[in-house]
């Protein structure tokens, strides 16, 4: 008997809610968290997939993976929960109002003709989730052990875009990024198209390359587009647009447009 995506997919969830292989590093499971609580886990893969869903939740045919970096620490998650009902609609107003970087993406999204109303929980055709789905000590911007990228990506992402077999994924960011790449190249499941992409490079330069549709993932029997961009957060932005007067940041956005459409990868 073939089993469904939907089946699959909770099967993962359920092995996400169980892992604590990282625990060691500084993260702490939202599970645990939410049980300290006495409040039910996330029936999903993580809370940036459920934030703004209440009803949808992401889809499992999406064309298009947004891939952050993690959710954020402790601290946040516990001020989210706290914030409301943890999965209903009001929890949504606590991050939507404090984080940019859902407000970027929604601009950037818009260039490639995806409109989404994260707030509302309408996702169009993305599927939004981080290579780090558990919470992270310190601030905001705590380093996070590579090993726990290793961690993460084997035992969830790269089942997740199995189940899911998305037309491209969209990397916000150098960690998330260069993450991805070192577990697919140990994998053998990342591909450079033109192999002149270097490690070393300058992040504006990797984006640039892979605007191109230089890069390719391959999970399962599909094969899938990368493109690396800017994180969507104020610092990823600002820094992204040091380089043109501001404007960087949409322009990589439109060139992804203009990729998109030249060779019909969405259709």
């Amino acid at each position: 008997m073939m089993v469904s995506k939907k089946e699959q997919y909770q099967k993962l969830v359920e092995r996400r809610r169980a892992c604590d292989c990282c625990s060691e590093f500084g993260l702490t499971n939202g599970a645990k968290i939410l049980k300290d609580k006495n409040k039910e886990d996330i029936n999903e893969i993580g809370q940036w997939t459920a934030s703004y869903t209440p009803t949808s939740k992401g889809s499992l045919n999406a064309k298009i993976v947004i891939l952050g970096q993690d959710w954020g620490t402790i601290e946040e998650y516990n001020n989210f929960i706290n914030s409301g009902e943890i999965g209903k609609s009001p929890t949504s107003e606590y991050e939507f109002n404090t984080s940019p970087t859902n407000k970027n993406l929604e601009i950037g999204l818009k260039e490639i003709d995806k409109e989404v109303d994260l707030k509302e929980g309408d996702f169009g055709e993305c599927f939004m989730t981080n290579e780090i789905l558990c919470y992270k000590a310190g601030n905001m911007s705590a380093k996070i052990d590579n090993r726990c990228y290793k961690n993460c990506t084997e035992k969830f992402l790269n089942a997740l875009l199995e189940i899911i077999q998305p037309k491209i994924i969209i990397v916000l960011g150098k960690a998330t990024f260069n993450a991805l790449v070192k577990n697919g190249k140990d994998n053998n499941l990342f591909k450079d198209k033109k192999n002149a992409y270097k490690k070393n490079w300058g992040y504006n330069k990797t984006i640039e390359y892979g605007l191109e549709g230089n890069f390719i993932y391959s999970v399962g029997n599909v094969e899938i587009l990368v493109f690396p961009m800017a994180h969507t957060g104020a610092l990823g932005v600002l820094n992204r647009n040091r380089h043109q007067n501001a404007r960087e940041f949409i322009k990589d956005w439109e060139d992804l447009s203009d990729y998109l459409k030249d060779n019909a990868i969405l259709k």
